[in-house]
């Protein structure tokens, strides 16, 4: 009895000490892909991209190619173009490539010097990396990928005093394990299931949730002079993913993201001539369980047109993070469109919270290249704050 006693006292003792941790919230790995993106996001249903089984599982046992990776390396920068295009009056120049002879820079410049700090404020640039480690392999139900991504997002935002900056920046290692199965289900119809496990260990901006301005230049000073600080933390998650298959053109899904929820426990890390010092700021982050519909109608081969100059049309609709009813309902909305154009070249469209999309991409037996200029909503409301990113990718593969 005595050491049931003392046993549920340890486990109060431990769950007191977590909870009572200041909990922060987080942001995502950058799994997504210019592909992807081109494609409106739409990221659950879309047969040929074998990675994507890092947001649902359950492709594992559906994509069409198993693939052993090299590298994937996947770029991504962006900011809100439409605010610096105002900003800086480009209205009032002709920007036809026919006729354009350069800009008045002593104008531009003028423009800008009126209020930097507002085209700063205003324009929140970002960019992503994913890769260049990319290993594993896909195939025969079996999903292994070690992987590393980056992610930086500058953010000035007004206190009541003075601006502070949030630099949301981390980089990470992490691999995933999943598995996927299926099962026939009458005559016709099949179910895809699968459930991916992962861990990864991740460094992050000690600004990641603000400074000030005198923090910012404090932490500018220790840079000059060889003092780095930074946060680090890790985490485990999982996902389970459903695709239901009705043999014919149309299929579902129903992917459960972060099934456990995902907890990253951070410490403050201080890099002074190549030794590190533990600081202390002992704090939780956050990343809550998500759950997102998808459906598509594919054909493979479209009706009275030859293969080699059309094929594979494809549409997809996806509904994301349906219980978050924190962000207006159109924001969950991604729509993508593609089609096969003599065997090797993707044309994709889509709407993306929104807005539009669209990119193009070459596939071919060991690369595949796409490009992607796609929109999304980084507001509450669509049309609040919309950021225009232009995105490019490589992927060798055996």
């Amino acid at each position: 009895m005595r050491k049931v006693v003392l046993f549920v006292i340890i486990v109060f003792v431990i769950v007191g000490t977590v909870y009572t941790q200041d909990i922060r919230y987080d942001i995502d790995s950058f799994f997504t892909t210019p592909r992807q993106l081109s494609f409106g996001n739409a990221n659950l249903l879309y047969p040929y991209d074998v990675l994507l089984f890092l947001e649902n599982p359950a492709t594992l046992s559906y994509t069409k190619k198993a693939n052993f990776f090299i590298t994937k390396l996947s770029l991504y920068t962006g900011a809100r173009l439409g605010y610096l295009y105002n900003a800086l009056n480009l209205a009032s120049y002709n920007l036809s490539p026919y006729e354009w002879i350069g800009f008045d820079w002593a104008e531009l410049t003028n423009q800008l010097l009126v209020d930097p700090y507002g085209v700063l404020l205003n324009t929140e640039p970002e960019a992503v990396l994913f890769g260049p480690l990319c290993v594993g392999y896909v195939g025969n139900g079996i999903g292994i990928l070690l992987y590393n991504d980056f992610y930086s997002a500058a953010d000035i935002r007004q206190g009541p005093l003075l601006p502070y900056l949030e630099l949301k920046s981390f980089a990470e290692i992490g691999i995933t394990f999943g598995f996927g199965t299926y099962f026939d289900i009458l005559k016709f119809y099949t179910l895809h299931i699968g459930i991916s496990v992962s861990y990864s260990k991740r460094y992050k901006s000690p600004l990641f949730y603000g400074g000030s301005v005198l923090e910012v230049l404090n932490y500018y000073n220790n840079l000059r002079n060889g003092i780095y600080q930074y946060d680090s933390g890790d985490s485990v998650w999982g996902d389970i993913g459903i695709i239901f298959d009705d043999g014919g053109f149309f299929k579902y899904s129903l992917v459960l993201n972060n099934f456990f929820g995902r907890t990253f426990y951070w410490n403050r890390i201080e890099l002074k001539d190549g030794k590190e010092t533990f600081v202390g700021l002992n704090y939780v982050s956050y990343i809550y369980p998500s759950l997102s519909l998808g459906a598509m109608f594919h054909v493979e081969k479209i009706p009275y047109i030859p293969t080699f100059i059309f094929s594979d049309f494809m549409v997809e609709l996806n509904l994301s993070d349906l219980f978050n009813f924190s962000e207006f309902w159109f924001k969950k909305v991604k729509l993508g469109i593609e089609l096969t154009i003599l065997k090797i070249f993707k044309a994709r469209g889509g709407i993306n919270q929104g807005y539009p999309t669209f990119g193009l991409g070459i596939d071919i037996n060991y690369i595949n290249v796409d490009l992607s200029f796609y929109q999304y909503e980084k507001g509450v409301l669509p049309g609040h704050k919309p950021s225009q990113v232009i995105s490019t990718s490589i992927e060798i593969k055996i």
